[in-house]
Protein backbone atom coordinates (compact mmCIF):
# COMPACT_ATOMS: atom_id res chain seq x y z
CA UNK A 1 0.00 0.00 0.00
CA UNK A 2 1.30 3.36 -1.07
CA UNK A 3 1.53 5.67 1.88
CA UNK A 4 1.34 9.44 1.30
CA UNK A 5 3.47 11.81 2.26
CA UNK A 6 2.25 13.79 5.65
CA UNK A 7 0.40 16.79 5.46
CA UNK A 8 2.52 18.20 8.51
CA UNK A 9 6.27 18.02 8.99
CA UNK A 10 6.47 19.61 11.71
CA UNK A 11 7.22 19.29 14.76
CA UNK A 12 5.77 16.12 13.91
CA UNK A 13 4.82 14.42 11.13
CA UNK A 14 1.19 13.47 10.95
CA UNK A 15 -1.55 12.90 8.39
CA UNK A 16 -5.23 14.46 7.92
CA UNK A 17 -8.10 11.80 8.68
CA UNK A 18 -8.95 12.36 4.69
CA UNK A 19 -5.77 10.83 3.87
CA UNK A 20 -6.60 7.21 4.51
CA UNK A 21 -10.03 7.68 2.82
CA UNK A 22 -7.64 8.38 -0.16
CA UNK A 23 -5.85 4.65 0.19
CA UNK A 24 -9.24 3.02 1.21
CA UNK A 25 -10.75 4.26 -2.59
CA UNK A 26 -7.35 3.90 -4.18
CA UNK A 27 -5.03 1.88 -2.73
CA UNK A 28 -2.01 2.12 -4.17
CA UNK A 29 -0.53 3.49 -7.67
CA UNK A 30 -1.33 0.62 -9.65
CA UNK A 31 -4.77 0.63 -9.01
CA UNK A 32 -7.07 0.44 -12.34
CA UNK A 33 -8.86 3.47 -10.74
CA UNK A 34 -7.89 6.44 -11.49
CA UNK A 35 -9.97 9.22 -10.25
CA UNK A 36 -9.30 12.73 -9.27
CA UNK A 37 -9.82 13.01 -5.83
CA UNK A 38 -8.71 16.15 -4.99
CA UNK A 39 -11.39 19.57 -4.72
CA UNK A 40 -10.73 23.09 -3.42
CA UNK A 41 -11.56 23.01 0.65
CA UNK A 42 -10.68 23.63 3.89
CA UNK A 43 -7.93 21.27 4.90
CA UNK A 44 -4.49 21.62 5.58
CA UNK A 45 -2.94 20.05 2.40
CA UNK A 46 -2.94 23.27 0.48
CA UNK A 47 -6.83 23.48 0.28
CA UNK A 48 -6.67 20.45 -2.87
CA UNK A 49 -7.61 16.84 -1.15
CA UNK A 50 -10.60 14.56 -0.42
CA UNK A 51 -13.54 17.04 0.87
CA UNK A 52 -16.42 15.18 2.75
CA UNK A 53 -19.36 16.06 0.42
CA UNK A 54 -17.57 14.58 -1.88
CA UNK A 55 -17.32 11.27 0.40
CA UNK A 56 -20.77 11.70 2.26
CA UNK A 57 -23.05 13.77 -0.33
CA UNK A 58 -26.29 11.62 -0.77
CA UNK A 59 -26.17 13.28 -4.49
CA UNK A 60 -24.59 12.35 -7.65
CA UNK A 61 -20.92 13.54 -7.14
CA UNK A 62 -20.75 11.67 -4.32
CA UNK A 63 -17.03 9.20 -4.65
CA UNK A 64 -19.23 6.00 -4.47
CA UNK A 65 -21.43 6.85 -7.26
CA UNK A 66 -18.82 7.70 -9.49
CA UNK A 67 -17.13 4.54 -8.61
CA UNK A 68 -20.18 2.49 -9.30
CA UNK A 69 -20.88 4.29 -12.38
CA UNK A 70 -17.10 4.78 -14.25
CA UNK A 71 -15.78 1.01 -12.35
CA UNK A 72 -18.33 -0.76 -11.47
CA UNK A 73 -20.06 -2.26 -8.67
CA UNK A 74 -17.65 -4.35 -8.06
CA UNK A 75 -15.14 -1.18 -6.99
CA UNK A 76 -17.63 0.61 -5.34
CA UNK A 77 -18.09 -2.30 -3.02
CA UNK A 78 -15.03 -2.73 -2.32
CA UNK A 79 -14.05 0.51 -1.36
CA UNK A 80 -17.59 0.53 0.71
CA UNK A 81 -15.85 -2.72 2.58
CA UNK A 82 -12.43 -1.02 3.36
CA UNK A 83 -14.32 1.97 4.95
CA UNK A 84 -16.73 -0.08 7.08
CA UNK A 85 -13.34 -2.37 8.24
CA UNK A 86 -11.49 0.88 9.17
CA UNK A 87 -13.87 2.46 11.07
CA UNK A 88 -15.09 0.36 14.04
CA UNK A 89 -11.01 -0.33 14.82
CA UNK A 90 -10.70 3.40 14.65
CA UNK A 91 -13.29 4.39 17.03
CA UNK A 92 -12.71 0.94 19.40
CA UNK A 93 -9.22 2.12 19.81
CA UNK A 94 -10.28 6.08 19.80
CA UNK A 95 -13.81 6.47 20.56
CA UNK A 96 -15.73 9.97 20.51
CA UNK A 97 -18.55 10.58 22.85
CA UNK A 98 -19.54 13.96 23.97
CA UNK A 99 -19.59 14.08 28.13
CA UNK A 100 -21.29 16.84 30.08
CA UNK A 101 -17.75 18.50 31.09
CA UNK A 102 -17.43 19.12 27.48
CA UNK A 103 -20.30 21.80 27.26
CA UNK A 104 -19.83 22.96 31.01
CA UNK A 105 -18.50 26.89 30.97
CA UNK A 106 -15.71 28.08 32.78
CA UNK A 107 -15.42 30.54 36.02
CA UNK A 108 -13.48 32.82 32.85
CA UNK A 109 -16.32 32.22 30.42
CA UNK A 110 -19.06 32.85 33.20
CA UNK A 111 -17.86 36.11 34.06
CA UNK A 112 -17.18 37.44 30.74
CA UNK A 113 -20.94 36.40 29.36
CA UNK A 114 -22.58 38.70 32.69
CA UNK A 115 -19.94 41.55 31.71
CA UNK A 116 -21.22 41.53 28.13
CA UNK A 117 -24.91 41.30 29.12
CA UNK A 118 -24.75 43.82 31.65
CA UNK A 119 -22.59 45.80 29.00
CA UNK A 120 -25.39 45.73 26.53
CA UNK A 121 -28.13 46.26 29.08
CA UNK A 122 -25.98 50.06 29.73
CA UNK A 123 -26.14 50.84 26.09
CA UNK A 124 -30.05 50.52 25.71
CA UNK A 125 -30.79 54.22 25.73
CA UNK A 126 -33.80 55.79 25.39
CA UNK A 127 -33.75 57.27 21.69
CA UNK A 128 -34.76 60.83 20.47
CA UNK A 129 -38.66 60.85 19.59
CA UNK A 130 -39.34 57.36 20.79
CA UNK A 131 -40.26 55.88 24.28
CA UNK A 132 -38.47 53.25 26.28
CA UNK A 133 -40.84 50.95 25.36
CA UNK A 134 -40.09 51.92 21.66
CA UNK A 135 -36.18 52.35 22.06
CA UNK A 136 -35.94 49.43 23.55
CA UNK A 137 -37.97 47.18 20.96
CA UNK A 138 -35.82 48.88 17.88
CA UNK A 139 -32.40 47.88 19.83
CA UNK A 140 -32.99 44.92 21.62
CA UNK A 141 -32.97 42.06 19.06
CA UNK A 142 -29.50 44.06 17.55
CA UNK A 143 -27.87 44.62 20.70
CA UNK A 144 -28.32 40.98 22.46
CA UNK A 145 -27.66 39.31 18.98
CA UNK A 146 -24.03 40.82 19.57
CA UNK A 147 -24.03 39.44 23.26
CA UNK A 148 -24.48 36.21 21.50
CA UNK A 149 -22.02 36.55 18.96
CA UNK A 150 -19.01 37.71 21.24
CA UNK A 151 -20.38 35.08 24.48
CA UNK A 152 -19.64 31.99 21.54
CA UNK A 153 -15.83 33.94 20.11
CA UNK A 154 -15.10 34.30 24.13
CA UNK A 155 -16.56 30.35 24.25
CA UNK A 156 -14.25 28.98 21.58
CA UNK A 157 -11.41 30.33 22.62
CA UNK A 158 -11.61 29.03 25.81
CA UNK A 159 -11.80 25.34 24.64
CA UNK A 160 -9.60 22.91 24.75
CA UNK A 161 -8.83 21.45 21.15
CA UNK A 162 -10.17 18.00 21.86
CA UNK A 163 -13.12 19.34 22.75
CA UNK A 164 -15.83 17.28 21.00
CA UNK A 165 -18.73 19.99 19.64
CA UNK A 166 -16.09 21.90 18.44
CA UNK A 167 -14.34 19.44 16.42
CA UNK A 168 -17.25 18.33 14.91
CA UNK A 169 -18.11 21.52 14.04
CA UNK A 170 -14.49 22.63 12.69
CA UNK A 171 -14.62 19.17 10.32
CA UNK A 172 -18.30 19.84 9.16
CA UNK A 173 -19.23 16.65 10.82
CA UNK A 174 -22.46 17.98 12.74
CA UNK A 175 -23.76 21.68 14.35
CA UNK A 176 -21.76 24.91 14.33
CA UNK A 177 -20.25 27.60 16.18
CA UNK A 178 -23.62 29.32 17.22
CA UNK A 179 -24.72 25.80 18.24
CA UNK A 180 -21.84 25.55 20.74
CA UNK A 181 -22.08 28.74 22.16
CA UNK A 182 -25.82 28.28 22.88
CA UNK A 183 -24.90 24.82 24.29
CA UNK A 184 -21.85 26.35 26.96
CA UNK A 185 -22.25 30.34 26.93
CA UNK A 186 -25.86 31.81 26.11
CA UNK A 187 -28.67 30.70 24.28
CA UNK A 188 -29.43 34.28 23.29
CA UNK A 189 -32.96 35.90 22.47
CA UNK A 190 -35.53 34.02 20.62
CA UNK A 191 -37.21 35.78 17.73
CA UNK A 192 -40.74 35.10 16.19
CA UNK A 193 -40.93 36.69 13.24
CA UNK A 194 -37.66 38.30 13.52
CA UNK A 195 -39.34 40.37 16.30
CA UNK A 196 -39.41 39.58 20.29
CA UNK A 197 -42.49 37.35 21.28
CA UNK A 198 -45.25 39.30 21.11
CA UNK A 199 -47.44 39.51 24.92
CA UNK A 200 -49.95 36.65 24.54
CA UNK A 201 -50.75 36.04 28.70
CA UNK A 202 -52.67 39.53 29.44
CA UNK A 203 -49.82 41.98 28.90
CA UNK A 204 -46.42 39.80 29.51
CA UNK A 205 -44.83 36.95 27.26
CA UNK A 206 -45.18 34.29 29.30
CA UNK A 207 -47.29 33.63 32.65
CA UNK A 208 -44.33 32.98 35.52
CA UNK A 209 -43.54 37.34 34.29
CA UNK A 210 -45.30 40.62 35.97
CA UNK A 211 -47.51 42.12 33.86
CA UNK A 212 -46.37 44.27 31.51
CA UNK A 213 -42.59 43.72 32.16
CA UNK A 214 -40.62 44.54 29.12
CA UNK A 215 -37.25 43.33 30.41
CA UNK A 216 -34.77 41.41 28.23
CA UNK A 217 -35.63 38.05 30.36
CA UNK A 218 -39.33 38.97 30.48
CA UNK A 219 -39.36 39.25 26.67
CA UNK A 220 -37.58 35.91 25.13
CA UNK A 221 -33.64 36.41 26.12
CA UNK A 222 -32.01 33.48 27.64
CA UNK A 223 -28.31 34.64 29.09
CA UNK A 224 -27.57 30.73 30.54
CA UNK A 225 -26.66 27.98 28.00
CA UNK A 226 -28.98 25.08 27.26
Amino acid sequence: MFIPPPAILKPAELWTGKQPIELIIRPDADSEINLNLKTRNKSYTKNEDLYKSLLGSGSKVNIFYILLRDFGEHAAVDAMWRLARMAPVYLTSRGFSIGIGDVKPSERLLSERKALINDASGRLKTQPGCSEKETLESSILRELSVVRDHAGQVCVKSLSSHNAPLTMAICGSKGSFINISQMIACVGQQAISGHRPPDGFENRCLPHFPRYQNTPQAKGFVENSF
